[in-house]
């Protein structure tokens, strides 16, 4: 049986793991938490021990301090873990980590054989990294940490493209930046996200907050950005507001997901538009509630959130809201259109709701 590594730094990198490994079953999986918060990590510990057969399988690196020091000392330690459970696979979500890029460059020395596989990152798979473009990154960030770290580090051109990855699975393939088409691009196993291992994580994942019982009976999800942005698209309040009252005209059930800055407030007050009208708690990962609402539409500006629910739950219908004031870029148009996520106008959505 092989030994595998997955690196989660974030919570959609876990998704996509325990996703991953749960098709895996001639692999024994070990799970290593970088930069990841960690109230959440202990949070889900017994959520994670249900699909590993032993505790040796999950290890926490502290990350409390952002110091070049502190992550230094992580790499060596999570080298130091490989060794010892004798890794022969490594996935990870983010190349641009220098953790993984100690453990690749050294472990690589010390196992020929060894490959590293990128996991679809989501965004960035498909539309690239620009900010690694820039001058500061290529040259100066580049310099810099070449000099502290050692010269084995990397700036790649985006997430996934440093040398030290082999191999990049994206759940399309076909829309992989142009970037990233220089790898061996691999069909991400998407069945993983149907299987009961999985099922199981997201439940007891979602047992851990108080979510309404008629969840699943949802017909929409509405997803509402922070409070910070609500000036910058006309009339979103009075949009957002009416948009559900038209739902609720129409019979449907609405759940309402506010950003996790909204503390569990109903900014907008549509729970008083009417018992239909489900808030649902903003603390929890929205990556996390998507599983739990395969059965209804999903209504959001264009953000990672989009790509993301096409991710996880490809049979999920996504209406990306356009406002008359945000400026579209070309690239996210492409890929909307690609995967077959709708774009409309405030009024646009109203028709289509009413003829629904």
């Amino acid at each position: 049986m092989k030994n595998e590594l997955y690196i989660v730094s974030s919570v959609f990198h876990l998704l996509i793991s325990v996703a991953v490994s749960a098709v895996r079953n001639q692999s024994k999986p070990y799970f290593v938490f970088i930069r990841f918060n960690e109230a959440r990590y202990q949070q889900l510990v017994g959520c994670l021990s249900g699909f590993v057969e032993s505790s040796e399988q999950l290890y926490y690196l502290d990350s409390d301090s952002n110091a070049a020091k502190k992550r230094k000392l992580n790499a060596i330690k999570l080298l130091d873990f490989a060794k010892r459970h004798e890794i022969q696979q490594v996935f990870v979500g983010n190349d641009r980590h220098v953790e993984f890029q100690y453990l690749a460059y050294h472990l690589k020395k010390a196992v020929p054989s060894l490959k590293c596989v990128y996991l679809d990152e989501g965004l960035y798979s498909y539309l690239g990294r620009g900010a690694s473009k820039s001058f500061a990154e290529r040259v100066i960030n580049q310099g810099l940490k070449k000099l502290f770290y050692g010269l084995w580090w990397q700036t790649p051109a985006t997430i996934g493209a440093s040398s030290y990855v082999d191999e990049a699975w994206l759940a399309y393939p076909d829309q992989a930046c142009e970037t990233l088409r220089s790898k061996s691009i691999k069909q991400l196993p998407l069945k993983g996200f149907d299987s009961g291992i999985f099922q199981s994580f997201i439940a007891c994942w979602g047992a851990l907050y108080d979510l309404p019982p008629t969840l699943q009976s949802a017909d929409f999800v509405i997803t509402i950005t922070d409070e910070k942005n609500f000036t910058k698209f006309t009339n979103y309040r009075q949009s957002v507001t009416d948009l559900v009252s038209m739902l609720v005209d129409q019979g449907k059930t609405i759940a309402v997901k506010y950003h996790p800055n909204a503390n569990n407030c109903d900014l907008l007050n549509l729970q008083s538009l009417s018992e239909r009208v489900m808030i649902l708690p903003s603390g929890i990962p929205f990556e996390v509630l998507l599983p739990l609402l395969s059965k209804a539409t999903l209504i959001a500006e264009f953000s990672s959130t989009l790509i993301t629910s096409r991710l996880l739950v490809p049979s999920m219908g996504v209406w990306a809201v356009v406002h008359e004031s945000a400026v579209m870029q070309v690239e996210l148009d492409r890929l909307c259109r690609a995967l077959e996520i709708q774009q409309l106008t405030i009024p646009e959505l109203t028709q289509k709701v009413l003829e629904a």
